[in-house]
């Protein structure tokens, strides 16, 4: 089994045993948002330097998730998300040519990736009581 396979069973082993029932400090979902998160995850990649691109790559990954916003009511929430995968690997930073020996040379430097996302999301529950879908 591949290790991305392993990753996905084990991750979905630890939501579903640690999931708890969370919800505001006096019990209602509208009001200030802030959340913040930080966990393992899988990113993968590919670079390209010059016109080359690499094959494919997976690594493992420290995220972080930040969201802030606004509950309008019991049922919708709007906020902004900010996702982050965190991970070091190897990069070509020159590639140049030899005419004489007809081969291609390399020189790479360890670097730490940081690969985000912002966006805008929307969370609209059934019920204005918890638990709901």
């Amino acid at each position: 089994m591949h290790i991305r396979g392993i990753i996905m069973i084990l991750a979905l082993t630890v939501t579903v045993f640690t999931a708890a029932s969370v919800s505001a400090f006096n019990g209602e979902r509208k009001g200030f948002v802030l959340g913040f998160g930080i966990g393992p995850g899988y990113t993968n990649f590919s670079q390209e330097v010059g016109g080359i691109e690499s094959d494919s790559e997976g690594k493992l990954s420290f995220v972080t998730d930040f969201r802030i916003g606004g509950g309008f009511n019991e049922q919708f929430l709007l906020y902004y998300e900010n996702r982050v995968s965190w991970f070091k690997t190897t990069v070509v930073d020159h590639l140049w040519y030899d005419p004489v020996t007809e081969d291609f040379y390399t020189t790479e430097t360890d670097v730490t990736i940081a690969h985000g996302i912002g966006l805008v999301g929307i969370s609209y529950y059934f019920k204005p009581e918890v638990p709901s879908f």
